[in-house]
């Protein structure tokens, strides 16, 4: 029983004054002996009436303290998620990563098939290691623990952290739709698909814009955005849980816009099933994205809705990241298939031949020593088309399979951006407007 007492005296000893005051107030009015703290431990009601009294009493501060003391006292365990967010962010950072090296392997830098959507996605990919980082330090700070069991100022950290990882998630998410929207503008010439792509571009661009102005404005002071917790009267902020759902909103209606868009273009080539179903397979990878999105969305609605910020800023932060790296992954799948090719071609070519081709085109357009030597290729035949050309350039050109002339692919920049979207054998009676697509064989192009 005296062990019992010490316990009680030993809880009331390590509580600010302001919830000392409050539990010796409150404790006799339980049906528990004061002796008995876990019976006053699982007296809900009387533990929510001392709550109350040392936040209306206490200081934030005090009040954390207070509830951390009590939640020791009572053998809660403390939540901590740091760890898991850092194991799974880095795993995700890893792949993303990886994902951008393949593309940079199979487009070098300083050479001419390095576009401008390589070059966007390298911002991209560096813009979301710095990200990273910040979460990795927020991560350490507290992120992921209870509000109550981490140290003030870390909280403030926590919090500031996160106010600038909005703008880079902002940044990166628009500047990756953007270079996957730049390779579409590339790989599909139709005029109709041309003007909607930069319909589609301007948006992205008037969503960033508009949504880096209500995050430069969303709090006042600015500083206030992550100091509100310890004195809500010292500033003003607006709806920053509107904003956030909006912004949520109008990026998952983006996402579907840009995953859509191809399709249409897709289904009318003139190629097999099979392969149009690789296709779009490899874009429908990206509605991963959409699918993070919508869960995202669903963490700012719980966030919205408690006061413990730095358990609850996981669930954002961690799909924040997901969806990144994701984003970053699909943007540069193009490029992984045709890695695959290369180093798999048995695997991935839909023959030999043309798995062969690949080869070679690798081999000039990286400036190896010529093209490699394979099996001998039949001649060419001669070639003629179905029907007379027409002089007006919306009627649709039918050509027979094999109809061609002789380009070389190392002189043709960008023509290997055709090649990554699909074994492209056949691909050479396109809807209107559209560009012919290409089977290549001895270093060659036909179309």
């Amino acid at each position: 029983m005296a062990a019992g007492q010490s316990a009680t005296e030993q809880l009331l000893a390590a509580l600010p004054k302001c919830a000392a005051a409050c539990a010796q107030s409150i404790l006799p009015s339980s049906t528990c002996s004061l002796t008995d703290v876990a019976c006053l431990c699982a007296d809900a009601p009387i533990l929510g009436q001392i709550e109350q009294c040392s936040t209306a009493n206490c200081t934030v501060i005090e009040a954390l303290s207070a509830f951390n003391a009590t939640q020791t006292a009572c053998g809660v365990t403390p939540t901590d998620l740091s760890q898991t967010y850092i194991i799974v962010t880095s795993i995700f950072l890893a792949l993303a990563v990886l994902f951008y090296l393949i593309r940079l392997y199979v487009r070098p830098p300083l050479t001419p098939g390095f576009r401008i959507d390589d070059g966007i996605m390298l911002v991209a990919t560096l813009t979301v290691v710095v990200f990273t980082a910040l979460n990795l330090q927020a991560a350490n700070k507290g992120l992921g623990k209870d509000i109550w069991n981490v140290e003030p100022d870390n909280i403030d950290i926590v919090l500031k952290d996160f106010f600038i990882g909005e703008f880079l998630y902002i940044f990166i998410s628009v500047v990756t739709k953007l270079a996957v929207l730049a390779f579409y503008l590339k790989v599909f010439s139709q005029p109709y698909f041309q003007k909607a792509a930069y319909l589609v571009m301007g948006l992205c661009f008037s969503y960033f814009v508009s949504y880096m102005f209500v995050l430069g404005f969303e709090c006042t002071p600015v500083s206030f955005f992550w100091e509100q917790w310890r004195d809500p009267s010292a500033g003003t902020c607006i709806n920053i849980n509107a904003g956030g759902w909006a912004a949520a909103a109008i990026n998952i209606a983006l996402d579907v816009a840009i995953l859509a868009l191809p399709v249409p273009v897709i289904l009318r080539l003139q190629i097999s099933r099979q392969q149009k179903l690789q296709v779009l397979s490899m874009f429908g990878v990206g509605s991963l994205i959409t699918v993070v999105s919508i869960i995202r969305l669903q963490s700012l609605i719980k966030f919205a809705k408690d006061s413990n910020v730095t358990y609850h800023l996981y669930s954002i932060s961690i799909w924040s990241s997901l969806e990144l790296y994701i984003s970053i992954v699909c943007a540069c799948m193009p490029a992984a298939r045709l890695f695959l090719q290369r180093c798999w071609p048995s695997r991935f070519g839909t023959t030999k031949d043309h798995a062969g081709s690949y080869l070679r085109q690798s081999s000039t357009s990286h400036g190896g020593g010529g093209p490699r030597q394979g099996p001998p290729q039949p001649p060419p035949p001669q070639y003629q088309p179905q029907q007379p050309l027409s002089a007006n350039p919306n009627d649709r050109i039918y050509m027979s399979k094999s109809a061609s002339y002789d380009v070389n692919v190392s002189q043709v920049p960008g023509r290997r951006d055709d090649v990554e979207l699909s074994e492209s054998d056949g691909w050479l009676a396109t809807s209107k407007g559209g560009r012919g697509y290409m089977s290549s064989s001895n270093n060659h192009e036909r179309y």
